[in-house]
């Protein structure tokens, strides 16, 4: 159950490693603080920087004595600055800030300066420290890891990046005349594939996979395999510690769900969620159905994996 407080202002929803909370910025007389699932921080402060980020913890800018900070899990740097403009928390916790002090404006990790990185919003770093950000000169671009190796591959603008916690690798996905790839620890896939825009690209345990989106249909390309399979409209992605991808998709107003690029279920009006059991023999999903006089109908159906044809 939440406190009650005077004021509340930016709800946010935690990912990865803080998927299970939820942060809001509260307000009691002049002072305000961040509730974590309802539950405020001990220390409060003068006044918050917009909304707490989340992942292997809570960060948020705040504001002590008319000097900016940074607040982590509700406590406060001891180093100051002017103003605070951007930053981020990544699984392992770390905390990269981009501040202004005396006039010149800078980016520290963990609050103290590191001018060998880009502005925080550019870097990603793993559960175990890796660190990684994509560099962009003259239109051309590469990806730096631990701050000393560059990649040999380069690329035009537009790419965006993901680090697999499981196997180390630093994952990109670059665009060029239309088609789009991922390159793995600075080795691109065989094949390019036509998409309309740029969208995720995501890693799986062993797997790494892109979304694609052509005529306004999309599917997925996984270990350089595109499924055969494209849909209206992607749902939530699941992934299994085998590496294999699940995804709730829509086409001609029903759902269904896939698997490894093959249709596992019949077709239904709607669809929440899923479970698979521990050997991945079984998939049980709630599923609604829509009688002819416009009633919904929900329930849970159980399919067996194996047979799953991909039609």
């Amino acid at each position: 159950m939440s406190s009650i407080f005077e004021d509340m202002t930016y709800l946010r929803h935690g990912s990865n490693a803080g998927a299970n909370l939820v942060a809001v910025n509260v307000k009691q007389g002049t002072q305000w603080t961040v509730a974590i699932n309802g539950r405020p921080w001990d220390n409060w402060f003068d006044e918050l920087f917009e909304y707490a980020v989340i992942n292997g913890g809570v960060a948020i800018g705040v504001k002590i004595d008319n000097k900016w900070t940074i607040a982590v899990d509700g406590v406060p740097w001891s180093q100051r600055f002017d103003a605070v403009h951007n930053y981020d928390i990544f699984a392992d916790g770390s905390v990269v800030a981009e501040v202004t002090d005396s006039g010149r404006r800078f980016i520290v990790r963990n609050g103290v300066e590191d001018p060998r990185l880009p502005e925080p919003r550019l870097i990603h770093i793993s559960e175990n420290g890796k660190i990684a950000w994509f560099n962009n000169a003259a239109g051309v671009g590469s990806v730096t890891v631990d701050y000393n190796t560059i990649w040999k591959s380069k690329f035009e603008n537009g790419l965006s990046m993901v680090m697999n916690d499981n196997t180390g690798s630093v994952i990109a996905k670059v665009r060029s005349s239309g088609r789009i790839t991922a390159i793995i620890d600075d080795q691109p896939w065989a094949h390019w594939y036509e998409s309309e825009d740029t969208p995720l690209v995501g890693s799986c345990y062993s797997s790494t996979f892109l979304r694609l989106r052509r005529n306004n249909l999309s599917t997925f390309a996984v270990n350089d395999e595109i499924w055969k399979n494209w849909f209206d409209e992607i749902g939530s992605i699941g992934c299994e510690s085998s590496g294999s991808i699940t995804v709730a998709v829509q086409k001609d107003g029903l759902w269904n769900i896939v698997r490894n690029g093959k249709l596992v279920a019949g077709w239904f009006y709607d669809m929440r969620g899923w479970a698979i059991n521990e050997d991945a023999t079984l998939m049980a999903t709630a599923v609604a159905e829509q009688s002819i006089i416009g009633t919904v109908s929900w329930r849970v159906v159980v399919f067996p994996i194996q047979n799953a044809d991909g039609k």
